[in-house]
């Protein structure tokens, strides 16, 4: 670097007029250059800890500062939430390292299901043994290698960066919304995936659809309405195994033989392809005339079709079990130890007491599902939970546990007095009234009040009752 003291030899900044140094145009250019460069630097710099400074507090943040106990020094509260942060970072990024090659596997899938709808549109019933030749050579050409590089880095981009993180959620319904945008965002970009792999399928089995140009108007229904089925029919909410879970190939061949979703995802791709059939005798007749009607009749285009159909709805059935089994694996989290530890590691920072407090719902529910481990099947840990603590042996961790799952319990009982409240117009006092409905006009400024006893009754009975009481008071 050049230094301001020692200007560069061969380049005469400045001149001696009278005894005095005066800089020429050169210098002072460089010198102004120099000024705005530095200026620019110092104002970029005073914004950035301005902006960092008088950043709004975000609301975890806040909630974390809200809760926070008096009695507790500020230390031992940043400390806490410094571990917190810790937790959830390395939950964050493994959870994303699950998702990541839950898309790798994904892609992979999707690709042999590319393979075997290129292999059975290949195969002709006039000349099986030539057509089945052709069809296993195929398999091995340099296009269809291509293609099938393409297909795959097309879906492991769509279901990385758009379809896991806006579809799979633990905190949803078991179906998606039809108000959120960003759902109809992932409808219209896997329709778009689906729209190109169909033409890389008709192109590398040199099909003749893509000459005539009237059958891709019936798979493009077909592809749109098996997008739709596939969005807003299946569940993508995150959830556990209740059994045991299998080796990675033997889930794989396990879904591959799961002879229900075969026939469930040939029903909905039936249906699919009559819907588009449909559509195409509606809005085909007027724009091509009779040839809506007679291209109906080749066995070829329908079998196209519902087999295009059957790929893409299969593929991201296969791609929700997937998900399923790598994201959603079992983690299981260390006990407190007995005694305090002055510099602990990451290993020993999460424990499950911690854990269970977290706000996140995902590493929440990670977190009660080991503790329902330890409740069932890890009597070891199990007995951990009790022991006491030391000094002073206190149950601590039966402490924390407890408080932590009654607090959920309450969070649960106010959502469901909220829309018990929505749906009654009042609130509702669980309370035996078999002496109290009298049907005085008293009564009806009172709480809603529901029997015990007839919440135990059958559905039929309780009905009964109703109706009975209804007709009583009416």
């Amino acid at each position: 670097m050049w230094s301001d003291s020692s200007p560069p030899s061969g380049a005469s900044t400045s001149l001696l007029h009278n005894g005095v140094e005066t800089s020429t145009p050169f210098q002072q250019h460089s010198l102004s250059g120099r000024r705005f460069a530095i200026s620019t630097i110092l104002f970029l710099k005073m914004l950035f800890i301005f902006i960092s400074r008088t950043a709004p507090i975000r609301k975890d943040d806040s909630l974390s500062f809200s809760r926070t106990p008096a009695h507790l020094p500020l230390s031992s509260t940043s400390q806490s939430a410094s571990m917190v942060d810790q937790i959830q970072q390395w939950f964050d990024s493994l959870i994303s390292s699950r998702s990541v090659i839950a898309a790798r596997a994904g892609a992979v899938v999707s690709c042999l299901i590319f393979s075997s709808a290129f292999f059975l549109l290949q195969l002709s019933i006039y000349s099986p043994i030539h057509s089945f030749y052709e069809a296993v050579w195929s398999l091995f050409s340099l296009r269809f290698i291509l293609l099938f590089c393409i297909h795959g880095s097309i879906f492991f981009s769509l279901v990385t960066f758009f379809f896991y993180p806006v579809l799979f959620k633990v905190d949803q319904v078991r179906r998606v919304s039809y108000l959120n945008p960003m759902v109809w965002a992932v409808v219209a970009l896997l329709a778009l995936d689906s729209i190109v792999s169909t033409v890389l399928l008709l192109y590398s089995s040199k099909s003749a659809y893509l000459a005539n140009g009237f059958p891709l108007f019936y798979l493009t229904l077909s592809l749109l309405s098996s997008t739709f089925q596939s969005i807003f029919d299946n569940d993508f909410q995150l959830t556990f195994s209740q059994h045991q879970k299998p080796k990675m190939l033997n889930f794989l061949l396990s879904l591959v033989l799961d002879a229900d979703m075969a026939v469930q995802t040939s029903y909905t791709a039936l249906k699919c392809m009559g819907s588009s059939m449909a559509f195409g005798l509606l809005l085909g007749t007027p724009l091509y005339g009779i040839r809506s009607v007679v291209c109906l009749v080749f066995p070829s285009l329908l079998l196209t079709v519902f087999c295009v159909s059957f790929m893409q709805l299969i593929a991201i059935r296969f791609f929700i079990s997937i998900v399923r089994y790598i994201v959603m694996e079992p983690i299981t989290f260390n006990m407190p130890l007995p005694y305090q530890i002055h510099s602990p590691t990451s290993e020993q920072m999460r424990t499950i007491n911690r854990v269970v407090e977290a706000r996140d719902p995902l590493l929440k529910y990670f977190a009660f599902f080991d503790l329902r481990r330890v409740a069932l099947t890890d009597s070891a840990r199990r007995k951990e939970v009790f022991s006491l603590s030391q000094p002073g042996g206190h149950a601590r961790n039966w402490a924390t546990l407890s408080t932590a799952c009654v607090n959920v319990i309450k969070q649960v009982q106010l959502h469901l007095d909220e829309q018990s409240g929505r749906l009654f117009g009042g609130s509702i006092a669980v309370d035996n009234v078999g002496g109290s409905a009298s049907g005085d006009a008293s009564d009806l400024s009172d709480p809603l009040k529901i029997d015990r006893e007839m919440l135990l009754m059958p559905v039929q009975a309780r009905r009964q009752g109703t109706h009975l009481w209804l007709f009583t008071f009416s």
